[in-house]
């Protein structure tokens, strides 16, 4: 069971147990289950939903999570705005001429296997290492025979020792087109196939060297 010291193995059925409801101003208890396992134990897990939760448990809408976009937030080390950094400059056409994009069509990922799941992508350069765009989009956000409760995500990874993580757009400048591999990363810790051939398909991530609005790192298929 994803989650918890019980492997799935050992489990030999699972029943809904009744419970008492009880409901709160942020959500409440939603299911009481039962696992018998193999050694004749059983266990017992409680279910709740609070808030808004885009699980499957809570919602029936649920759409796989994707990590995307740029981090916006303004760093501060002290009273703002004194104590705040400051946007860096984009680059200019020169630079963005420099920079090599890569595109990707689609990429297939098996999900056979609990676990994280880490797979390279390819190269792209930034340029003057600034990210303005990161965007992605799978086939299926809505996939019967898998689910996963972590999201994919895609990561940008400085390829130079000492960078700052790619990311956010208040990085430290860099001189010329920064190089960096993408990755899409399935947090699989609680990935739960629903067959033995569960797969999530990856539209289009593309990596390009535009800045101010245009598409920067890998954009989702027309």
């Amino acid at each position: 069971m994803a989650g918890t010291a019980t492997d799935e193995a050992d489990v030999i059925s699972i029943h809904l147990l009744p419970f008492e409801h009880q409901q709160s101003l942020g959500g409440g208890q939603v299911a009481l289950v039962q696992f018998d396992l193999a050694d004749g134990s059983s266990v017992r897990r409680e279910v709740f939903c609070v808030g808004v939760d885009s699980g499957r448990a809570c919602n029936e809408g649920a759409r796989l999570e994707l990590g995307v976009g740029v981090d916006r937030d303004v760093p501060c080390t002290g009273e703002p705005p004194a104590g705040c950094a400051t946007l860096p400059p984009t680059p200019d056409a020169a630079a963005i001429a420099a920079a090599q994009p890569f595109t990707l069509s689609e990429l297939d990922v098996s999900i056979d296997h609990p676990g994280e799941y880490l797979v390279r992508l390819g190269m792209a350069t930034l340029p003057t290492g600034y990210l303005s765009e990161r965007s992605f989009d799978i086939v299926d956000r809505q996939p019967d025979r898998y689910w996963i409760d972590d999201g994919v995500h895609l990561q940008v990874k400085p390829e130079i020792a000492g960078r700052p993580p790619i990311g956010s757009i208040y990085r430290d400048p860099f001189d010329g087109p920064e190089p960096g591999h993408d990755l899409a990363r399935v947090r699989g810790d609680r990935s739960r196939p629903a067959g033995d051939d569960a797969g999530a398909r990856h539209r289009r991530p593309v990596a390009s060297g535009h800045a101010d609005g245009r598409p920067l790192l890998d954009r989702p298929c027309p």
